[in-house]
């Protein structure tokens, strides 16, 4: 998310004026949940202090965001029991069906073969995966010299150590526990260059098995990688290869599942799917987008698929191609046709579940409290928001489907004209503002 550069902007609005146009102004109300409100003027002063020109997909996104926030401040308004039983396995609910079809899966592979060491060893005499142990010293202030120069000293030590073993006698446990102390040592299960970024990716490649990695400094402090040797790479490429298998067994046996249902889509499936990406998550009606044998893909069933997505992946359904629409609606249909014949999730996953609920409402509940509760609703949420833009808040998302049910429990609604308005007149702003006006 990005940052508001001048807050104030919020309330004041210097830069927008009144100006009305097709009868859109800076009081126009763009959405609304419960008793918030969030007008044009307001939505604008956001956009426009975005890195890159604002677009519709961006304008939802952001939408989308205070929708959350605000429903959230008006639940808590209206005194909702959202940590009670009732809404809580509600908001739960679609989490525990994906829980149960990763069960359903862990059980089909159960029955599978682990790679053979032939496998293994193919894998890894083409190079294109390759496995290694990573030494890492954390440096909490990235600008703090000093810390810097320290972490990768404490590197260089280990680097020399790992310089006098043979290079096919890498070892860990050969290096002195008292150059380890705090420092975290983690070994990829396999890395495909593009996996990295392309100055890191290409330092990396250029390792034989054996040798060290000169130092990478980041954010999070400095580190080096260690190519494992082919004895010691065996067991994490494994582990890779076995995965990729899984996935690909996974989809074909899912595949495989949807064929013999025969699992088909209504005429009018993807444009309902695409409708259903727009803010409020609302169909204009309820018949099923698709069946197969023994039942249907319902509007609910494509709801809760939609409303789990991050609010940018949801957007970005608006100007997203049919073809794209199809595989996410298609999606929607195996996960029905899987529910069908998943396992009850675990005792264990339940609870797990549920206690995540509850801490991720501790979560929100502690940065509610630290609004000023004298506003209403509206500007609460606004407060919120604006806290999370600048990066003064973390930005926590509601939890499981929570999002979709105060939606529809404080009746949402979006003037989707005024928001492409907004937006048309938030990307001239930006223009201006940014001197990139043509």
């Amino acid at each position: 998310m990005y940052r508001v550069i001048a807050p104030l902007l919020l309330l004041a609005l210097p830069m927008v004026g009144c100006s009305t146009d097709g009868g859109f102004s800076d009081s126009t109300v763009v959405a609304t949940i419960g008793e918030a409100e969030l007008t044009a003027g307001e939505l604008e002063a956001l956009l426009i202090q975005a890195p890159a020109a604002p677009t519709l997909v961006q304008g939802q996104a952001v939408l989308s965001t205070w929708l959350d926030h605000a429903g959230y401040v008006v639940a808590n308004t209206r005194g909702d029991d959202l940590r009670g039983a009732a809404i809580r396995d509600e908001v739960t609910a679609p989490e525990l069906v994906r829980v149960s079809i990763l069960e359903l899966a862990m059980q089909t592979r159960a029955t599978r073969v682990d790679p053979t060491d032939v496998q293994v060893d193919s894998l890894a005499s083409l190079g294109t995966v390759r496995a290694f142990t990573r030494f890492s010293v954390p440096v909490p202030d990235p600008t703090d010299s000093a810390a810097v120069d320290g972490a990768i000293r404490r590197l260089g030590n280990i680097r020399l150590e790992i310089g006098k073993l043979p290079l096919d006698s890498f070892s860990v446990a050969a290096i002195p526990p008292a150059l380890l102390r705090d420092v975290e040592v983690s070994t990829t299960s396999g890395l495909m260059r593009a996996d990295l970024p392309p100055a890191i990716g290409a330092g990396l490649w250029q390792l034989e098995p054996g040798m060290a990695s000169d130092f990478i400094s980041g954010a999070g402090g400095a580190q080096i990688f260690v190519r494992l040797p082919a004895n010691q790479a065996r067991d994490p490429l494994r582990t890779w290869l076995a995965e990729r298998l899984n996935l690909a067994a996974d989809q074909k046996y899912v595949d495989s599942l949807a064929a013999a249902a025969g699992l088909r889509f209504t005429d009018d499936a993807v444009g309902r799917m695409r409708q259903l990406s727009r803010e409020p998550i609302r169909s204009e009606g309820d018949a099923p987008l698709g069946s197969f044998e023994g039942g249907e893909v319902t509007v609910v069933d494509a709801r809760n698929w939609i409303g789990f997505m991050p609010a940018a992946a949801r957007a970005s359904m608006l100007d997203g191609s049919d073809s794209a629409i199809s595989t996410l609606l298609t999606e929607a249909g195996k996960r029905a046709i899987m529910q069908r014949i998943a396992p009850a999730p675990p005792a264990e996953a339940v609870a797990a579940i549920q206690a995540s609920y509850a801490a991720r409402l501790d979560s929100l509940d502690a940065a509610l409290a630290t609004l000023d509760a004298s506003g209403g609703p509206g500007p609460r949420a606004m407060q919120w928001l604006t806290r999370i833009f600048q990066g003064q808040a973390p930005l926590v998302a509601l939890p499981g489907s929570l999002g979709l049910l105060l939606r529809d429990r404080h009746e949402a609604t979006v003037d989707f004209e005024a928001l492409e308005w907004v937006v048309e007149r938030a990307a001239s702003a930006w223009a201006v503002k940014t001197g990139t006006e043509t």
